[in-house]
């Protein structure tokens, strides 16, 4: 009944989500169809803004931009937007903010950007067209490790908000897992739920994923995962061995869907390359010289993006006019750690340190703080040190490293900071 109940409810955006998934095969990856679309889609959009949305006529008055583009390539030669930047717009102009979405601050200060329900709509049509591509439908038993309880203030108010949330939750088949509380009762309850409760998809945080497959791993207990048909990661920055531990954990398939909060849902990996596939139709997406992924919508967004900067890094082997995928998504330009390699301060991304931490064996969890030069790593293992191996790794990439500069602490339990989304930092720069 409920299932009938639902089709009805939701049956605009569900024949929506269907033309949706007939147009991406149709077009499949005709990349000169593609652009023409994107194109075409561009200069409708940046019409409507110059001549709509004060941050865009100054955007392009003061950078002296055409009203209209015949290439692709000459959007890059629009200077990116960053998130700064319309964080300062806002504040003058509360008037977008009627319908928003708030970011949680894990890569710098939280922000609030429009977002209404057209946007919420269009990304859930790019969310279910690629958990399609995995056998996911809407409706199918889901199992959400997140952490939104911030959302809910204590008050009545707060408390007829979280009502609402649990009544849609049971509605759309959704079990909510806390991303805040990861103790080991708390894990063998959630296993218990996925195990017995017939969850066939299973999303939530990377980390919190991963440390529910290093408790089977290390659990005497048997668990039956045979009706889980795929896992999800998403919201924090993944590596092959997350992957294999999460594979190896649960007999099941795992995933990466990308976006970030201020644009929805936008990419999805689906094939055994891990590659993640972007959604062209709602977006454009470029690089900039220092490869962070740029996104132009060009969809009937309530306040578009132009060349905006995600702060991703992203690795292509090539550079086109416009992506359809990418090999991978590194994770945030701020993420990076300084070390000293014959002395000389080199910058690196912490995926290198994280990575490296992660494939150590043993290492249960782990916390990276850098204050000026030093480099302290808080790590828990039944090893005393895991100096000789962590420079072995690190000698593959980095030769003459002064390991000086590297503090190791062997502690029982590393206090990480939890950000307002329930996320968990790995990596700390104290400035």
């Amino acid at each position: 009944m409920k299932q009938i109940f639902n089709k009805i409810l939701l049956s605009k955006r569900l024949n929506q989500l269907n033309n949706k998934k007939i147009f991406y095969n149709k077009v499949d990856r005709d990349i000169d169809q593609i652009i023409k679309m994107q194109l075409d889609s561009f200069n409708l959009i940046w019409n409507y803004a110059v001549k709509n949305i004060e941050f865009y006529s100054d955007y392009a008055l003061a950078n002296r931009l055409p009203s209209k583009i015949k290439d692709l390539n000459e959007l890059n030669q629009f200077p990116t937007t960053t998130k700064n930047q319309l964080i300062d717009f806002f504040s003058a102009n509360k008037k977008y903010l009627r319908d928003s979405i708030k970011t949680g601050g894990s890569s710098g200060k939280p922000a609030e950007f429009p977002f209404n329900a057209k946007d919420q709509q269009s990304s859930y049509l790019r969310a279910y067209l690629g958990r399609s591509r995995l056998d996911i439908h809407p409706f199918d038993k889901t199992a959400l490790v997140w952490g939104h309880s911030h959302l809910f203030e204590k008050n009545f108010t707060g408390s007829l908000k979280y009502f609402y949330r649990r009544l849609k939750d049971y509605q759309l088949n959704i079990v909510r897992l806390s991303a805040y509380n990861l103790s080991k009762s708390s894990l063998d309850q959630y296993l218990k739920i996925i195990s017995l409760g017939e969850i066939k998809f299973l999303i939530g945080y990377t980390s919190c994923i991963r440390r529910l497959s290093e408790r089977i791993l290390e659990s005497d207990i048997s668990y039956n995962f045979d009706h889980l048909e795929s896992i999800v990661i998403t919201a924090e920055n993944v590596d092959k061995n997350d992957i294999e531990i999460i594979e190896r954990a649960f007999k099941s398939k795992c995933h990466i869907e990308y976006g970030t909060a201020e644009a929805g849902v936008l990419g999805y990996s689906y094939n055994p390359d891990k590659f993640i596939h972007l959604f062209w139709d709602d977006y454009i997406f470029q690089m900039s010289s220092s490869n962070n992924l740029i996104i132009t919508s060009i969809y009937d967004r309530y306040f578009p993006l132009i060349r905006y900067d995600t702060e991703d890094i992203v690795e292509v082997k090539e550079s086109f006019a416009s992506h359809i995928y990418v090999e991978k998504i590194i994770g945030r330009a701020n993420d990076n750690l300084t070390i000293e390699v014959d002395s000389q301060k080199i910058s690196v991304h912490s995926e290198l340190f994280t990575h490296i931490l992660k494939s150590i064996e043993d290492v249960k969890d782990f916390l990276i703080i850098q204050k000026d030069n030093i480099i302290e790593i808080q790590f828990v293992s039944k090893k005393n040190s895991i100096e000789e191996v962590f420079f072995k790794k690190l000698d593959k990439e980095y030769k003459n490293v002064n390991k000086k500069l590297f503090l190791f602490v062997n502690t029982s339990e590393v206090r990480k900071i939890v950000l307002p989304s329930g996320k968990k930092k790995w990596v700390i720069v104290e400035k």
